[in-house]
Order: C-alpha cells, then sequence, then structure tokens
C-alpha cells in the first residue's frame, strides 16, 4: 500500500510538473499570437476604410462636376473590387445600406442589422471591435466619411488563421522538448542510480568487513546504525541518545577487562579533541564471549574551523588474526625462553665441562710428577700409570660423548648391521661394570642370561654404549655398600626378530620427580655443584635415550629419591640364523690376519702420535716407513718404485698437504699401484661426514684416534685382501 501511494503520488507531481509550465507557455503564445494576427486583421481593415474613402471621394467629386449620376454610382462602388480577406463592407448613409458587397444587406436598415447597432455600445478604439451573434463572431472597425459611414466586418476564422497552426507547433515542440528532457533525466536517473548501486556496493563490501557501523552526530547527539548485530539494534531502541546509547553498548556487550578504555575511546564530549588532527582512532578489545574486535572512530562531516560535528564507528571482527597474533608472541617468548634455557644450559655444561676436563688433566700431571719423584719405586710407577690411563679414558670417553650428542643432533649416526653374540656384550660390559663397582664398595649381581637366541644382528657398538652408560650411572650414584642389579632376558621372539628386556636396578641415590620430567634433556644433572671426582657430562642419558628409540626399542625409568632407580631397555634385535657358518669363518680368519712384514708408509705430523702409531705398528713387526706431512708423503712414494709400500697409513689435518689432498695426488700418478695401494685415513675425525670425505678422495678404510692396534691389524688385512 505504502509502494501504491508512493507510486501514485510521484506520478501526480510528475503530471503537475507537465501541465503547469505547458498551460502557461501556450497560453502565453495563445496571447502573443491573438495580438499578432489582431494587428494584422486591423492593418487590413483599415486599408479597407481608406479605400472606401478613396470611392466616395472619387463618387462625390464626379457628381458634383456633373450635377447628376454618372456610371460611376454609390451603389456600384464594389464593382471590380476584391478584398483580400473574406469579410463584409457596408456602406451607410446612416439609416440604410447604400452599398455592400454583400448583395443581401443592400437597402437594409441600419438600426436592423445587429452587428453595425454594435458599435453603438462599443466605445471608439482604434482596435478591433470582437462582435457575436447567433453563433457567429466577426471582428469589425468603422469610420466615418461625410456623409456615409463605413462598416468593416471580418469573421473569426479570417483573422486567427495561424493561431491554432502555430499553438500545434507550439504545443509539438513542448511535447518534443519534454520528451527530450524527461530522455535525459531518465538518463541521468539511471546513471546516477547505477553510481549509487555501485557506491552502494561498494559500501556493502566494505560494511562486510566490519560487523557494526553507526553514525553520531555530535551535536543533536542522534545515533545512527547502518549495519549493526540484533543485540546492538535492540540497545539503541530501548535507550535515547547517543551517549546513552554508547555507554550501554559497552555496558552490555564489552568485556569487563575492557570497558573503561572502551568508555575512553567513545566518550562523545572529549572524543572531538582527540580526533582533531588525526584521519581516525583506534581500540582494541574482547567482547563479552571473548571474540577480538577492533573498533574505528573516524570524523565524517568537518566545520570549517575544523570542529567535528559527525564521527562514523566502524568495529572489525580481528579474532583469527589477533589470536594468531597472540600465538605468534607466544612462540617467539617460548623460542626465547628455549634460547634462554638453552644458552644457560651451554653455558653450564661449558662450566662443567671446564671443570671435569682440567681435573683428569690435573690428576695426569699430578700422577707424572708423583712418578718422575719415584723413578725406582716400580710399585709406585705402575700405580701412577694406572690412574693416568683411568684419567685419559676418562677424557677419551667425554669426547665421545660429546661428538656422540653432535651426531644425534645433527641425525647423523647410523646404527650398523652386523652379527654379534649378545652374551659377549653382556660378559664385557659386566666385567667392566663389576670392576668399578668393586672400587666403589658395591655389591654387583649379574644374572646369567634368559633365552635361546644370541646370535644376533645390529650395531652392538651401540647396544654396548647403552648398557655401559646406564650401568655407569648406577655405579656412579649409588651409595657405599649399595647394590647394583644387571640381568637380560629375552620375553619374545618371532621367525626373524626377538625382542630383549635390559633392567639395571640400584638401590642408589635415586632421582627427584622434578628432575625425572627433564632427565633425558642434554647437559641436565641432578647434581649441580662442583664434584672432586670424575663425573660425568650430563649427555648419558640423553644418548641413551635416543639411541633406544632410533633402534625402535623403549626405556623406563622408576626412581625413588633417596631408595634407589630401576631403568628397564626393551630393544628388538634381528635373529642371525647363519650364525654358526659366519663363526667358524671368523675365527679361521682371525688366526690368519698379522701385519708381521707389511710395508707401511705412516703419514702424521705430530710427533707423540707418531711415536705411539710407530711403536705399535713396530710391535706387530710391521715395516715403517715415516713421513710428517702430505706433501713429504707423496715425494716418497713417487721417488720409491712401484710395489715398495703394502699400505699407507694417512693423516688427514696435515701442513704442507692435507691428507685428502695427497690421497688424491697419489691416486692421479701414472703407475700401476698408486690405484691399487690401500690408503686407510688415521685421524680423530669420527663424524660419518669425514669418514665420507675419506672414501670420496679415495682411501679405502678410517681408523679413528686413539688407535686400537686389534682394529689397526683387522682394518689393514681387510684391505690388503681385498
Amino acid at each position: 500500500m505504502e509502494q501504491d501511494k508512493t507510486g501514485r503520488s510521484k506520478m501526480l507531481r510528475l503530471l503537475l510538473l507537465f501541465l503547469i509550465p505547458g498551460i502557461i507557455i501556450l497560453t502565453m503564445v495563445f496571447e502573443i499570437q491573438t495580438n499578432i494576427e489582431e494587428k494584422r486583421a486591423n492593418t487590413d481593415a483599415e486599408g479597407i476604410i481608406e479605400f472606401m474613402k478613396e470611392q466616395c471621394a472619387r463618387y462625390e467629386k464626379a457628381y458634383i462636376q456633373t450635377g447628376a449620376e454618372s456610371e460611376f454610382s454609390i451603389e456600384s462602388i464594389f464593382n471590380g473590387y476584391k478584398i483580400e480577406r473574406e469579410g463584409i463592407v457596408v456602406l451607410s448613409d446612416g439609416k440604410r445600406v447604400i452599398s455592400s458587397n454583400d448583395s443581401s444587406m443592400l437597402g437594409e436598415m441600419v438600426a436592423e442589422d445587429p452587428y453595425i447597432k454594435a458599435f453603438d455600445s462599443h466605445p471608439k478604439s482604434d482596435a478591433l471591435v470582437r462582435m457575436a451573434e447567433n453563433g457567429k463572431i466577426y471582428y469589425g472597425k468603422s469610420a466615418k466619411c461625410d456623409p456615409y459611414y463605413i462598416y468593416v466586418f471580418l469573421p473569426e476564422r479570417e483573422i486567427f488563421v495561424e493561431r491554432g497552426m502555430v499553438m500545434s507547433y507550439v504545443a509539438v515542440f513542448y511535447l518534443a522538448a519534454w520528451f527530450v528532457l524527461i530522455f535525459v533525466h531518465q538518463r541521468l536517473v539511471k546513471k546516477q542510480l547505477a553510481n549509487s548501486e555501485y557506491q552502494n556496493s561498494i559500501i556493502d563490501a566494505i560494511s562486510r568487513i566490519y560487523v557494526t557501523n553507526y553514525v553520531v552526530d555530535l551535536k543533536l547527539d542522534t545515533f545512527e546504525i547502518i549495519r549493526a548485530p540484533e543485540q546492538i539494534s535492540q540497545i539503541a531502541c530501548h535507550f535515547k541518545g547517543a551517549r546513552q546509547i554508547t555507554d550501554a553498548i559497552t555496558q552490555y556487550c564489552i568485556g569487563k577487562d575492557y570497558q573503561a578504555g572502551m568508555r575512553e575511546t567513545t566518550n562523545l564530549d572529549t572524543l572531538p579533541e582527540r580526533l582533531r588532527g588525526k584521519e581516525f582512532l583506534n581500540y582494541t578489545f574482547q567482547d563479552t564471549v571473548g571474540v577480538w574486535h577492533m573498533l574505528t572512530a573516524l570524523p565524517k562531516r568537518v566545520m570549517a574551523n575544523g570542529e567535528i560535528e559527525t564521527v562514523i564507528f566502524v568495529v572489525q571482527n580481528i579474532d583469527e588474526q589477533k589470536r594468531r597474533e597472540l600465538e605468534y608472541q607466544n612462540q617467539i617468548l617460548e623460542t626465547a625462553e628455549e634460547a634462554r634455557r638453552a644458552n644457560a644450559a651451554k653455558t653450564e655444561f661449558l662450566r662443567r665441562m671446564s671443570h671435569d676436563i682440567r681435573t683428569p688433566i690435573n690428576g695426569i700431571i699430578g700422577m707424572l710428577n708423583i712418578g718422575d719423584y719415584y723413578p725406582e719405586d716400580m710399585e709406585k710407577q705402575k700405580e701412577c700409570r694406572e690412574k693416568i690411563r683411568d684419567a685419559a679414558m676418562f677424557l677419551f670417553e667425554l669426547v665421545n660423548d660429546v661428538l656422540d650428542m653432535s651426531k644425534m643432533e645433527s641425525s647423523e649416526i647410523e646404527l650398523e648391521q652386523i652379527p654379534f653374540d649378545l652374551r659377549d656384550i653382556l660378559r664385557e660390559v659386566s666385567t667392566l661394570i663389576e670392576v668399578q663397582a668393586v672400587e666403589r664398595g658395591i655389591v654387583f649381581d649379574y644374572k646369567p642370561e634368559e633365552g635361546q637366541h644370541w646370535n644376533l644382528i645390529g650395531s652392538p657398538l651401540h647396544l654396548r654404549q647403552i648398557l655401559l652408560n646406564i650401568a655407569g650411572n648406577s655405579v656412579k650414584y649409588n651409595r657405599v655398600n649399595g647394590n647394583l642389579k644387571l640381568f637380560c632376558r629375552e620375553v619374545s621372539s618371532s621367525k626373524e626378530y626377538a625382542m630383549f628386556e635390559f633392567t639395571c636396578a640400584d638401590t642408589g641415590k635415586g632421582m627427584s620427580e622434578e628432575f625425572q620430567q627433564h632427565m633425558f634433556e642434554p647437559f641436565s644433572q641432578e647434581e649441580n655443584g662442583a664434584r672432586t671426582n670424575l663425573g660425568g657430562t650430563g649427555l648419558g642419558l640423553s644418548i641413551v635415550k635416543k639411541l633406544v628409540e632410533k633402534m625402535n626399542g623403549e626405556i623406563d625409568v622408576v626412581s625413588e629419591e633417596g631408595r634407589g632407580t630401576t631403568f628397564t631397555v626393551n630393544i628388538p634385535l634381528k635373529i642371525d640364523t647363519e650364525a654358526e657358518a659366519k663363526e667358524q669363518q671368523t675365527e679361521q680368519e682371525e688366526q690368519e690376519r698379522s701385519i708381521a712384514g707389511t710395508r707401511i708408509l705412516l703419514v702424521e705430523d705430530n710427533e707423540l702420535n707418531m711415536e705411539i702409531a710407530e711403536f705399535l705398528l713396530e710391535n706387530e713387526n710391521a715395516v715403517i716407513t715415516k713421513a710428517w706431512n702430505g706433501k713429504e708423503a707423496v715425494d716418497i712414494f713417487q721417488k720409491e718404485p712401484e710395489g715398495s709400500f703394502d699400505v699407507i697409513l694417512m693423516d688427514i689435518m696435515m701442513p704442507v698437504m692435507d691428507g685428502l689432498t695427497a690421497t688424491r695426488t697419489i691416486r692421479a700418478m701414472h703407475r700401476i699401484d698408486a690405484k691399487t695401494i690401500p690408503i686407510i685415513a688415521m685421524t680423530a675425525n669420527a663424524f660419518n661426514e669425514d669418514r665420507k670425505r675419506s672414501c670420496d678422495a679415495g682411501m679405502n678404510g678410517h681408523l679413528a684416534k686413539p688407535l686400537n692396534i686389534q682394529e689397526v691389524i683387522n682394518t689393514i688385512a681387510e684391505c690388503i685382501q681385498r
């Protein structure tokens, strides 16, 4: 109904807008054209009257000259004369019509003619006189020519010949102009509508970004909603005035922790001053359900003096963005905290390492001084050598632990897949642990193995490392006269694999619940104070944990402070089904292996290492030729005839020319033995990357320092056989 009324109202306004100017224009044209044609007719009537006056004058002149009637009579005054307009011309002597171009009026009495009588009721005028009688309308004009009276009557249709046509033209032109105007107007309206729709689409698109849009008139205290949730719309209905509404929105829609800030931001009394010279003001807050939003206040209407009258408030949902930002900030804080902890741990590690390295070095130097003080006391010399060996082994294990942890962190550690007898590993570990336990006054109990699959395939070196680390900790942190139990049992098996459980239980100090939460973290130790005996690095359990996981096993720890600790490790190992045949072949090969008489080019830049290696090799009856750097080794090999050496033991890091370059140089020589002679790396670099670089340079094997003579013999024998 409202739409129909609005439509009718628009139509009525449009009709009035069309008719009123048209009527006014046509009326004006009508009046103008009437005046023009009346003047033209009046001129024509005056012309006729002048003609009639001339004719009357001719008649009078002729009458006077002849004194009698002549051929030229007053009645024949119109003979041969034709007026341009249709009309009636009457010549009267005052009583009757004596001459007329309308023969029916001749002799008619003037008093009886209504048109002639009409002149009597009109004042004399220079303009035409309008007369209407019996539906006929004439415009007349009269004049006196003594003794006659002349009357000219022109019909209305003869006077206004062009008025209708002009009115038609004007009406057509007006209609055409109106239609053109309407057409242009419609085009403008369509353009404005299209522009309005485009602007509305932009506004709508922008408003979609904002969950709430409203305009506040600061002077009138009005609140106009453009877009808002239902809750805000209801608040706007129940409260009056922009100040009450904004305060109610803050009270019912904003989280309590942000209401004070919101009231300060939306304070309409101070807002103009706070917005002066600024494009906008922002405030970030949470609503009552914890969703993050951002309110923006923008000046909409600013007066010439800079006074702000109207402000637009828009509210955008930034929950996802804000939560990502907070999450990122938390991650940065966590990363910074982790870095701080890591730096603190490394600093503490270096402090402990400094202590732990200096302690055995101090012991070694001290034992050397004591040995020098008792040069003739062989018993004292033996005691000093044993203590020096213990300190040196501790340093060696310390370096190994650090290297192993570094390899673990870089994922460079590789497990072997070689045959071994698990009983040999267990006996070796138990023997070493028993010696340590006896020295500490600890009762060591090793139970015989339980199971049927002992010949296995895996990484015996790393399995030995796991067991020694766990059992070594049990000795180190046990109490005097404490107990230590170590045993192994096969808990299950399949056709290819057997699951073994290794248990190490002690009655030592135990671990606190707090330390148990991070006991597998690198560098962590429960006792962080200075130690007077040879302690650990805090890497043992970390290495154990990573090795067990790499071997697809599990480790479980039960500990109580002051009562002791029990470690349980479960590891699956592959069963070696060809163990007996391999065992016989290995025993035969070991019996045959010897380097006696082997001609070795020994390349080493360090005098002490050269002396040790020379002693070990000559003790096995090998023939040694020494070179002190890679360049010297290349020159010696090139100078000697082919077949002079059976093997080359090459250090890697040397002055003048390093071992890798020397190896590549030898392999590039144009002689047969340069391509075939075994070259074995002999270095302190023990990483897999170092082994790969040695292999890429053309080396056949890799020996890590300190040298194990049996490993040296086996490696040389294998390379020579190949």
